[in-house]
């Protein structure tokens, strides 16, 4: 009714505006859910009312009323993290112990309680932790920590959470420790992957969420996964698979924001349980800080605070605007007082900041907060403008300098952060004398070389996991296969080779005479891309009555004469032995002299026609004519034949001590026919002598100066090479036994010189043994027997691979080896398995056999291997490939979505020429818009595409979209690049062929050459690692070392029956070896000579007293210098015992025969009258005890008769009375 369409509530009136025609909205609320607060179980409310309607008008307010209450029995979720680092294997064990004990005493907090259990090591790879094969196998330095510490990994869900608590100590207990390279440790992916895998961990929704990490190391954080080449930022999703988490080295670690987001996100309270170490305990402390819902606690030196520590952090905070998030819930940081919403610090304290956090004399976290304004003022880069950085960055002015220096006084704090280009910057701040901020910045950030840019199908598919799209819908023809979608490239347009398998052929192991199958499968294709792994499994078992030929090679120099007539009598006993292990057996017989030239036989007619003669039982014994080889008997079943081509065999003679067995056992083993090897059988070559060997180049001094060429020469059972070709080396007898599958045995008589040489020979030559014979061969049948069975009951797996193909052997057996197995038995099934990784696309061909075969028999796996290096679209037939293509300026062909230039023409679609290659866009031929320098300044850019400078060396290429590759810069040994055993890539990497490791290639991936032959197969003895093809013995409290670790200076009786020969030589100029001998064989030590040996020395000194031939004895010691050299003494002179006085044994001999003699006699005299006294005396006194009467013989009379007159006794009567 009056003018202006809007007025003031206050003065609205009816006079202005009818109450019809009046808008005014009115506010509106609802409660629409308000269930009441309870703890009933699957029923729990903590907070009412749930849902509201509310409709209000802008800065309109509204009080609602609610209210919380913390449920009784509310379900807790505890998942505990731990990082499992050879260091933590105390905190480990004490959990396990304590794991029933936490959760007795959190199910006093609560009913519904679950447990968990994961662990963390670090990403795998350098330089995080160590790639050599044998240290990802075994990473731990310690040898007592050998049998416990595994492989490392990334981050393990052992236990899912449960309300097992006994499996979670079980889970505990067994956890391995394992081991990195650096210190920080890779906890940040195990975080992101516990938090964000709710199903994989067992999140539940109702429930609160307990995270318990712990730790005694630092951590690393975004960006710091480019030091191994991981580059993409991390997804924050989760990638769990088989418990573990999979993208370690494809995601970068996670930001200490990312970690945060998700923790709030996911409801997720962390506790970080930190063992006592200043410096972890600082940084989780800074941590705990920036991450919402987190606390700090420190950990004991074993855990044993753990509980108290779960259920001190365990609590919910609700956090005032006065509470600094996570900070023990103290009001202004204890450093001031809340008013009216906000903080007012103490003025005394020095405090300020919005929590009274921040103090101008203390080390404060404000590398976050800083960062833009450094970003802005020292680089003009990041979320500020221009005007915004000088609007919002007025409280310091950032100060440019060349280098922060990293060892800065306790009150500057250093930042490292990335970018939004994964660029870094370093900055440093400080609080002057007045509490005024300084901050310094390094003057360029550090930025990562950009990835090499692949620009063909085929190159693109020969990175593993890259696939191609021939006509993207985005920028980019190449692509990891997890970031391809179909919004970047339709299916049907995607390359991506797929790996295949195949059995071919696979008959089942049996051990039927003439289809024998010791190994299944026998053949199968396979297809594998570039660097992708499959692991083949396998099996082996000995099959029974195999076949077996020996074949017997004896020289016949004259000193075996014994020998050979010994073996006659012991041939037929020789073959039945052979046939109690096989059925299906053959023998054979050759024999050796040497070659028929001075200086190794005489060529005097008449020395050659008869070179020596013996006398044998009263026989003159005439030798035949020398000879190099002959073939006696060829293999046969003839037994008793074998027996009489033995007694047959004449001896012959020769001048020097060597003979020339190589010659014959080269001849033996490569000339299959005359000798006759069968195909499917197992060959013994049993090789007997009393003399050691001529070796290849000892032909010379007969003027035989070519080479022996390894194959068969052999007319009418006779070598006939001999003075043509030199005597074979010794790797080339190793070679040609290897490839024609037999096993040789070293039958030697017992001379220390040759046993010596032949036992060397033995561990030179792969599948051969050595054993001595007696004086006269009457051990040759055990000998062979028991180096037989030495042979078949172990298995070595073999390979053909070349340097392109990577093969590991494995085996799950009892008693492994390298490659192998021992201790098998006939029909035992040994289950092996074959990891197959090619290296590299070999140029002209991608198609190989490979075989993989036990050592020693014919029978092997045949592997047809295709490696898939190249895309169909590259092929003519494809539809994808198009000559002179009109897309490509009709100057090249388009293959596969990209063109491929005719020579002169080069550009993305040909466009440019060398007579016409000006161009003003140079943006494509720098990795950064900021750079000055194009093509990395080793090229032009023509046309927008860098044209790469050529060296003066063909063979040194520089490449790369930017000419930021070469193949020449990479670590050189001895001047060689990658030591000749690899490829330079781009990065100056090297590439290494199989079998070879290191940053130079320079390490054979070969633990064997750390294993003595003949000690069990244990890599160093058992007492140290094998790293770089080399043992590296281990610090024990019983110091071993040498080449395989087998040398103890403080253990007793190591090396003085191996050290007793040269010292002898050296002092006394006696012994086994002659002067030449002794400066030839003993060049490791020098013996000092003393006159006396003291017995009283360290520990580390050993002993030794030896006997010699003669019966006298003499002294030596030996230790060990700094450097592990040897430091050998020995006494001056020998102790020989005087000879016997012989006059006076024989008289001392007689003497005690004659004094032995009275002795007895005066002993026997003394016996028998002591005796006889003895028995006197008990008689005498048997007689004086009788208590009988005496009783006479009624027939005896006395011879006298006594009568009495009866007169007379009257008489005297009568005389008496009258007296």
């Amino acid at each position: 009714e009056h003018s202006g369409h809007c007025l003031h509530e206050k003065d609205f009136n009816s006079q202005w505006c009818k109450s019809s025609l009046l808008e005014k909205p009115q506010n509106f609320s609802k409660i629409v859910e308000d269930k009441p607060l309870s703890s009933a179980t699957g029923q729990v409310v903590q907070i009412a009312p749930q849902i509201v309607k509310l409709r209000l008008r802008r800065e309109q307010e509204y009080t609602l009323q609610f209210q919380y209450a913390q449920a009784k029995n509310y379900p807790i979720d505890l998942y505990y993290i731990m990082d499992l680092s050879a260091s933590m294997e105390d905190h480990k064990e004490k959990l396990a112990k304590l794991g029933e004990e936490l959760a007795r005493t959190m199910r006093n907090i609560t009913d519904n309680f679950q447990l968990g259990f994961g662990s963390f090591v670090d990403k795998v790879d350098l330089p995080f932790v160590s790639t050599l094969p044998k240290k990802l196998k075994n990473p731990c330095n310690k040898p007592a920590k050998l049998s416990k510490c595994v492989s490392p990994y990334s981050f393990k869900n052992h236990m899912s959470l449960s309300t097992d608590y006994k499996k979670f100590s079980n889970e505990v207990l067994q956890a391995k420790v394992s081991a990195n390279l650096d210190s920080p440790e890779g906890g940040f992916d195990a975080l992101m992957q516990a938090i964000v895998c709710k199903n994989e961990i067992g999140w539940r929704s109702d429930a609160r969420h307990l995270l318990v990490f712990s730790t005694d190391a630092d951590f690393h954080i975004a960006g710091d996964g480019k030091l191994a080449g991981v580059i993409e930022p991390n997804d924050a999703q989760c990638h769990m698979k088989n418990h573990s988490y999979t993208h370690d080295l494809i995601l970068d670690y996670p930001s200490v924001s990312q970690i945060n987001h998700v923790a709030k996100e996911n409801n997720i309270n962390i506790i970080f349980a930190i063992v006592n170490k200043n410096r972890p305990v600082k940084y989780y402390r800074s941590l705990s800080e920036e991450i919402e819902n987190s606390n700090m606690g420190i950990l004991d030196t074993k855990s044993e605070n753990v509980i108290n520590l779960v259920l001190d952090n365990y609590n919910v905070n609700d956090n005032s605007s006065c509470i600094k998030p996570d900070n023990n819930n103290l009001i202004c940081n204890g450093q001031g007082t809340c008013n009216c919403g906000k903080c007012e610090c103490f003025d005394e304290t020095g405090y300020s900041g919005k929590y009274c956090d921040e103090c101008a004399t203390c080390s404060a976290q404000r590398c976050g907060e800083l960062r833009n304004c450094v970003e802005c003022q020292a680089y003009k880069s990041g979320i500020y403008s221009e005007d915004e950085c000088r609007a919002n960055c007025t409280a310091f002015n950032t100060e440019i300098v060349e280098k922060i220096d990293s060892e800065s006084d306790e009150n500057s704090k250093i930042c490292t952060l990335l970018d939004d280009k994964e660029c870094t910057l370093v900055f440093q701040y400080e609080y002057g004398s007045n509490g005024e901020l300084k901050v310094k910045t390094e003057k360029a950030k550090f930025c990562p070389e950009p990835p090499n840019i692949l620009e063909t199908c085929s190159e693109c598919i020969q990175e593993l996991g890259c696939v191609w799209c021939i006509r993207p819908e985005t920028p980019g023809h190449c692509k990891h296969e997890k970031d391809s979608n179909p919004q970047w490239c339709k299916s049907d347009l995607l390359e991506n080779p797929k790996s295949s398998f195949e059995i071919v052929e696979d008959r089942p192991l049996t051990s039927v005479t003439g289809s024998v199958v010791q190994i299944k499968p026998q053949k199968i294709k396979l297809s594998l891309r570039r660097g992708q792994e499959y692991t083949l499994r396998f099996q082996y078992a000995q099959a029974e009555n195999y076949p077996v030929d020996l074949y017997y090679i004896m020289d016949l120099s004259a000193s075996m004469e014994d020998h050979r007539e010994k073996l006659a009598k012991l041939g037929d006993k020789l073959a039945r032995t052979m046939i109690n292990i096989t059925k299906n057996f053959q023998l054979g017989f050759g024999s050796f002299v040497d070659k028929v030239d001075l200086p190794f036989v005489s060529t005097v007619p008449q020395k050659l026609q008869q070179p020596c003669t013996l006398k044998k039982n009263g026989k003159t014994v005439v030798c035949v004519s020398p000879y190099s080889f002959k073939n006696h008997m060829s293999l046969s079943k003839d037994y008793n034949k074998f027996s009489s081509e033995v007694f047959r065999a004449k001896v012959s003679g020769n001048l020097d001590a060597p003979e020339g067995g190589f010659d014959a056992l080269m001849q033996a083993i490569v000339c299959k026919n005359e000798i006759g090897w069968r195909s499917n059988a197992r060959h013994l070559l049993v090789f007997s002598t009393d003399a050691d060997f001529h070796i290849a180049g000892d032909g010379k001094l007969a003027g035989v100066i070519e080479p022996n060429d390894a194959q068969c020469h052999m007319e009418k059972h006779l070598y006939t090479h001999d003075l043509i070709l030199d005597y074979p080396s010794v790797s080339q007898i190793n070679y040609v036994a290897k490839e024609n599958n037999v096993n040789i045995i070293f039958a030697i008589v017992n001379k220390q010189r040759a046993v010596t040489s032949y036992r060397s020979l033995s561990e030179m030559i792969e599948n051969s043994n050595m054993g001595a014979l007696d004086e006269r061969s009457d051990n040759v049948i055990n000998l062979v027997i028991d180096n037989y069975n030495k042979i078949v009951d172990s298995v070595t797996i073999s390979t053909n691979s070349s340097n392109d193909v990577e093969i590991k052997i494995n085996s799950t057996c009892p008693y492994p080896k390298i490659n192998g197995c021992t201790n098998i038995h006939v029909g035992e099934i040994v289950d092996f398995t074959a990891t197959i990784k090619p290296l590299e696309c070999t140029k002209g061909s991608t198609k190989k056999t490979i075989y993989i075969k036990p050592e020693a028999i014919e029978e092997s796996i045949a592997i047809d291997l295709e490696v898939l290096c190249d895309c169909n679209c590259e092929l003519p037939s494809s539809p994808f490939y198009e000559t002179q293509s009109s897309d490509c300026h009709n100057s090249g062909s388009l293959k596969c979505g990209v063109c491929d230039c005719d020579t002169g023409f080069f550009g993305r679609t040909c466009e440019c020429s060398s007579e016409n290659s000006q161009s003003v866009d140079v943006s494509n031929c720098k990795p950064n818009a900021s750079d000055a320098i194009l093509c990395s300044g080793l090229g032009v850019c023509k046309c927008g595409q860098c044209i790469c400078n050529e060296r003066s060396n063909p063979g040194e290429k520089i490449f790369g979209k930017f000419c930021d590759c070469d193949n020449y810069s990479c670590k050189r040994v001895d001047g060689k690049l990658c030591s000749q055993r690899g490829t330079c890539d781009c990065g100056g990497v090297c590439k290494c062929h199989a079998g070879w490791t290191g940053d130079a290639c320079q390490c054979p991936d070969d633990e064997s050459l750390c294993v003595k032959p003949g000690d069990n197969n244990l890599v160093c003895s058992g007492h140290g690692m094998c790293n770089c093809g080399r043992c590296e013995c281990s610090d024990e409290k019983v110091r071993y070392s040498g080449k395989y670790c087998d040398e103890c200076p403080t253990c007793s009786g190591q090396r003085c029956e191996e050290l007793r020969d040269c010292v002898e030589c050296q002092t006394y100029e006696s012994g086994v070896y002659n002067k030449d001998e002794c400066k030839a064989n003993c060049t490791r030590f020098a013996t000092e000579i003393v006159e006396k040996i003291e017995s009283e020395q360290d520990e580390n000194v050993k002993i030794c007293t030896i006997v010699d031939d003669e019966g006298c004895t003499f002294k030596f010691q030996y230790e060990y210098g700094n450097n592990e050299e040897l430091k050998v003494k020995a006494e001056k002179e020998k102790f020989c015992p005087a000879p016997p006085n012989v006059l006076a044994w024989v008289l001392g001999v007689i003497g005690s025969i004659l004094l032995a003699g009275l002795i007895i006699l005066i002993i026997w005299k003394i016996f028998t009258t002591v005796h006889d006294r003895m028995e006197y005396a008990r008689f005498e006194n048997e007689r004086k005890n009788l208590r009988w009467h005496r009783n006479d013989n009624p027939l005896y009379k006395q011879a006298t008769s006594t009568f009495a007159n009866p007169a007379y006794r009257k008489s005297r009567s009568a005389a008496k009375n009258k007296s």
